[in-house]
C-alpha cells in the first residue's frame, strides 16, 4: 500500500502520483506502451516458482540426451544426477526475473506457448550459470550445506571432481542458448551478454579472493566500487538485459539506462546475501553461512570498521576468519555491540530512497514496470503492511471498472490504513503484556523514557482515531453501519481469544495441534486474514451472506497459516527483517513451535523442554532452541505448512469463484 497515502490521510495533502499515471512514451519498437499499474500480485510468489521449476525436467531431458550422444557408458545420466541434487531448492529469483521480463515486454499477440517457453528456457539457462558458480565457491569457501543439504563437493564419491561438474553444467548451459535460441536474430546478443557476464563474475571472484586477505582496510566506497560485481552483475543485471534482449528491448539507452538501475539493485542484493550469511536462519537461506570463519570480505565486516572503536577492532582483528566456536560467536557479539542490524536496516533505507529517484529519473513504460517490482521483491520498509494492502487491494479487485475512479481508489487505501491503525494500537498493548523490546527494528514505544505506560492511553487515542477516520470518510456510505460493525466484532473476538491465550500460556506442554488449531489463538486467526478481505468486500458492495460465509471457511484457514508463519518466525526469524525481537519463548507463550515440539520430541526431552521454556535468559532460551533443532522443528514446519496449503488450495477451488477466486 502506497505509503504515500498516510500523510494525506491525516492533513489532506495533494493527492499523489501512482505509477500507473505515468505520461505514456514512445519506446524503440515502435510501438506505444500502456503504463500499467504496479501490483501487488509480484513476481516471486510460490506460483511463479513453481511454473519455472515446471520446466526444469526439459532442461534436463535436453541435457541428458546431448550427453548420451557423448557418454556410451552411463548414456547422459550423471548430468542428470548432478542437476538434480544441486539445482532444486532456492530461490530462482534471476531465473524467474529473466522469464518474467521477457514476458511482461512481449507484445499480447506474440504471446504464444512457444514464445513463452523460450522466455523459461532463457531463465534456465541464466540459473545453470549462477549454479556453476555456487559450485565451484563452495569448493574454494569450503562450504559444509547449500540449500539444507551436503554441498556437492563433499559426497564422497564426488569430491573435486565437482570442479569438473560445474564446467559441465557451463557448457551445458551454452548447448542449451544455441539450441534453443540459435535460430534467432538477437543470438549473438544473448551469447555477447552472458558471455561478459561469466567474465566479470570470475573476475570479481579473484577481486574477492584479494580483497578477503584485507577485509579490514576496506571502506564501504572501495567495497562497493571494487569488490563483488559478479554478484551484482549476475544477479540482477543479466537476468533483465536477458529479457529485454529476447523481447526486442536492444536500443543502446535502454540497456545503458537498466544497467545504472540494476546494478544498483544487485548492490542491495548483495549486502542483503552477506548479512544473511552471517545472521540468518539456515534453514531459510538454504545454506550454513561460512563469511565469519573463512574472513571474507563482506558488508557486515566493512560496515564494522567505519562504526568500530580501536578496542573492538582490535578484538575483531584477532578473532575474525577463525574457524572456532569461540571465535564466531565473539565476532557476532562484535557486530551485535555496534548495532549491526541498525546499520543494515538504515543501510537498505538510503539505497531504497537513491534507487527510487534513479528510477522516476532514468525510466518509463513497461521497463519502470520492471524496475520497481524488482523494487517492491527487496525492500518492505516499516513492516509488511499486510493487512491494509490486503483490505485495499480486495477492494480494488472486487470493484467494477467502471467504478475505479480516483476517489474510490482512495477509500480503498483509506480503508486500509485504518485497518493498520487499528492493527498498531492492538500490538501497542500486545507489547506491553508480553514484555517485547522492539517492534519494527526500533524499541518499543512503551520503553521510550518519556512513555512508558502512557502508551496504554496512546493505543486507545490510536485506535479511537482511527473511528474518527471511518467515520469521517465512510459516514455518508450505506456500507458505514456494516464496516463499524466488523471492526466491533472483530475487537471484541480478538481480547476474549486474547484471554484464552493467557490462560493456555499457562499450560503450553499439554496442548495438542488439534485444540491449538480449534481453540487458541482463534482471534488472531481472525484479525490477520478473515477482517481485512470482508472489510473489502465490504466496500464494494459484497455483502451477499453465503459469499462471506464461504470467503470465512477459506480466510480463517489462510489466517492460521498467517498465525504459524508468525510463530515460527517469533522464535527463529532474524529480528532486521521480522522487526521485532522475539519473545515466546522467554514468556513461555503457546505457540505453534512448543505445541508441535510436546507432540514429537521424547520424555526426556519433554523433561528438559519443561525446565528451559519460558524462562527470560540466554542460557534457558539456547536450550530450548536446542531441543527445537534436535526434534527438526523447521522440517515439521515445512510439511505443516504444505500440508495446510494443500487444503487450502483445494477449499479455494471449490467454495470460490470469480474476482473473489
Amino acid at each position: 500500500m502506497p505509503v504515500n497515502y498516510i500523510a494525506e490521510f491525516w492533513d489532506k495533502r495533494e493527492y499523489p502520483v501512482l505509477p500507473s499515471d505515468m505520461p505514456q512514451k514512445t519506446l524503440p519498437r515502435n510501438y506505444l506502451i500502456k503504463p500499467k499499474e504496479v501490483t501487488s500480485d509480484m513476481w516471486f510468489s510460490q506460483e511463479k516458482r513453481d511454473e519455472f521449476m515446471s520446466y526444469f525436467p526439459d532442461i534436463v531431458q535436453q541435457l541428458e540426451s546431448k550427453a548420451a550422444t557423448i557418454d556410451m557408458i552411463e548414456h547422459g545420466k550423471h548430468i542428470s544426477e548432478v542437476l538434480n541434487y544441486v539445482v532444486p531448492g532456492g530461490r530462482k529469483y534471476a531465473g524467474v526475473i529473466a522469464a518474467e521480463t521477457y514476458k511482461m515486454l512481449l507484445p499480447k499477440s506474440e504471446q504464444t506457448p512457444e514464445n513463452i517457453k523460450l522466455g523459461y528456457y532463457l531463465g534456465w539457462c541464466v540459473e545453470l550459470l549462477i549454479e556453476k558458480i555456487n559450485m565451484a565457491d563452495d569448493i574454494m569457501d569450503e562450504t559444509v550445506e547449500r540449500r539444507n543439504k551436503k554441498a556437492w563437493h563433499l559426497l564422497e564419491n564426488v569430491k573435486m571432481a565437482a570442479i569438473n561438474d560445474s564446467c559441465i553444467i557451463e557448457t551445458g548451459m551454452y548447448y542449451l542458448l544455441q539450441r534453443n535460441f540459435g535460430h534467432l536474430h538477437c543470438f549473438m546478443r544473448l551469447l555477447q551478454h552472458v558471455n561478459e557476464a561469466a567474465f566479470i563474475v570470475f573476475m570479481g571472484q579473484h577481486i574477492d579472493m584479494k580483497y578477503a586477505r584485507d577485509a579490514f582496510n576496506t571502506s564501504l566506497k572501495m567495497y562497493r566500487e571494487t569488490a563483488n560485481n559478479c554478484a551484482i552483475y549476475i544477479v540482477s543485471y543479466l537476468p533483465v538485459v536477458l529479457g529485454m534482449t529476447l523481447a526486442g528491448y536492444t536500443d543502446r539507452e535502454n540497456v545503458q539506462n537498466a544497467k545504472s538501475i540494476l546494478t544498483q539493485l544487485g548492490y542491495f542484493y548483495l549486502i542483503e546475501n552477506d548479512y544473511m550469511d552471517c545472521f540468518g536462519d539456515p534453514a531459510l537461506t538454504g545454506k550454513v553461512g561460512t563469511d565469519i570463519q573463512t574472513g571474507k570480505c563482506r558488508w557486515p565486516i566493512v560496515a564494522f570498521m567505519e562504526k568500530a572503536s580501536p578496542e573492538q577492532k582490535y578484538l575483531m582483528r584477532d578473532h575474525y576468519g577463525k574457524d572456532n566456536k569461540e571465535s564466531i560467536a565473539l565476532v557476532k557479539k562484535l557486530f551485535e555491540d555496534v548495532n549491526m542490524h541498525q546499520l543494515y536496516a538504515d543501510y537498505s533505507a538510503e539505497l531504497y530512497d537513491t534507487l527510487m529517484k534513479d528510477i522516476e529519473k532514468n525510466s518509463y513504460g513497461d521497463l519502470k514496470k520492471v524496475y520497481l517490482k524488482l523494487v517492491l521483491k527487496y525492500f518492505v520498509p516499516g513492516g509488511r503492511k499486510y493487512a491494509g494492502v490486503v483490505t485495499a487491494e480486495t477492494y480494488k479487485m472486487l470493484l467494477p471498472k467502471s467504478e475505479k475512479t480516483p476517489e474510490n481508489i482512495k477509500l480503498g487505501y483509506y480503508l486500509g490504513w485504518c485497518v493498520e491503525l487499528y492493527y498498531d494500537s492492538i500490538f501497542m498493548n500486545d507489547d506491553i503484556i508480553d514484555g517485547a523490546k522492539t517492534r519494527r527494528n526500533k524499541i518499543c514505544w512503551h520503553r521510550l523514557k518519556d512513555v512508558q505506560l502512557n502508551a496504554i492511553n496512546d493505543a486507545h487515542l490510536i485506535e479511537t482515531g482511527m473511528y474518527y477516520l471511518l467515520r469521517k470518510n465512510f459516514g455518508y456510505l450505506d456500507c458505514y453501519g456494516r464496516i463499524l460493525e466488523l471492526f466491533n466484532d472483530t475487537s471484541f473476538i480478538y481480547r476474549l481469544g486474547q484471554q484464552i491465550e493467557i490462560k493456555y500460556s499457562k499450560d503450553a506442554f499439554n496442548t495438542s495441534l488439534k485444540l491449538f488449531r480449534s481453540a487458541l489463538n482463534s482471534a488472531s486467526v481472525y484479525m490477520a486474514s478473515y477482517l481485512p478481505v470482508v472489510l473489502g468486500m465490504t466496500l464494494a458492495g459484497y455483502t451477499d451472506p453465503e459469499i462471506v460465509i464461504k470467503a470465512r471457511t477459506i480466510l480463517t484457514q489462510l489466517g492460521y497459516f498467517y498465525l504459524i508463519e508468525n510463530d515460527y518466525m517469533d522464535c527463529f526469524g532474524d529480528p532486521a527483517l521480522t522487526g521485532k525481537v522475539g519473545r515466546d519463548i522467554q514468556t513461555g507463550r503457546c505457540r505453534w513451535p512448543i505445541v508441535a515440539f510436546m507432540e514429537k520430541a521424547s520424555p526426556e526431552q519433554k523433561k528438559l523442554m519443561r525446565a528451559n521454556y519460558g524462562k527470560d535468559n540466554a542460557e534457558n532460551v539456547a536450550v530450548a532452541k536446542q531441543l527445537f533443532e534436535e526434534i527438526n522443528i523447521h522440517n515439521i514446519y515445512t510439511e505443516y505448512v504444505f500440508e495446510l496449503y494443500q487444503k487450502l488450495m483445494k477449499d479455494i477451488e471449490e467454495n470460490s469463484y470469480g474476482d473473489l477466486k
